[in-house]
């Protein structure tokens, strides 16, 4: 039987970088699912505390309190989301999650483990493959390493985007996922073409590392 592949690309705006106190106020989805996208969506919602939100991370956002407050409440966010990633994946199928893929991508589920963890939900990581993910930004680092991209100025997305050709007004969850999502596919490539020049030459690790 052939393996399905499903992806969760996810992209977070937030009123902050501590995932504990702060909270997401945009959550944008790509879901593919054997190299096909299936579902794209940004969703909005208010924080669940508006005693912690940081008022830089708003301006970096070029978003307003005011907006913050005209978005859905909470709970009904969180519905919709969990709705939508049980639609794709079971969870209580250990064989059947989501692998996720992002530009620094721990931050964005650490942040949305914890929010869900505040709507009374423990078990945001029953949707994910907890093995792996699929991380831009380090994928950035190691081919700078091996001298496959130069140095660049720094490895935000908005600076690797700009090296690749990928537009981009950053900041906005949807437009920042949907660029990612181009930059797995250039990195994706290159890393075939890697494995091809393995399986042909037939490379194999020295025993002690294998």
């Amino acid at each position: 039987m052939s393996m399905v592949t499903k992806l969760l690309y996810v992209d977070t705006e937030t009123t902050g970088l501590d995932p504990v106190i702060n909270d997401p106020h945009q959550i944008a989805v790509i879901i593919e699912i054997n190299n096909e996208v299936v579902h794209e969506e940004v969703f909005y919602t208010q924080p669940t505390n508006y005693d912690q939100i940081n008022d830089q991370a708003l301006e970096t956002c070029n978003i307003t309190l005011d907006k913050i407050r005209a978005y859905p409440i909470p709970r009904i966010t969180y519905a919709r989301i969990n709705r939508l990633l049980r639609k794709y994946v079971d969870p209580y199928n250990p064989y059947d999650k989501f692998i996720a893929v992002g530009h620094n991508v721990k931050f964005d589920i650490d942040m949305l483990r914890e929010w869900f963890r505040k709507h009374g939900n423990k078990f945001f990581y029953a949707f994910l493959d907890a093995k792996q993910a699929y991380d831009t930004l380090e994928y950035t680092k190691i081919l700078h390493r091996f001298g496959v991209i130069p140095k660049l100025e720094n490895n935000k997305l908005l600076t690797v985007c700009n090296h690749l050709g990928i537009e981009l007004e950053a900041h906005d969850a949807l437009n920042d996922i949907r660029a990612t999502r181009s930059v797995y596919l250039q990195y994706k490539n290159v890393f075939d073409e890697i494995q091809k020049f393995v399986n042909e030459t037939n490379v194999r690790l020295p025993n002690h590392l294998a």
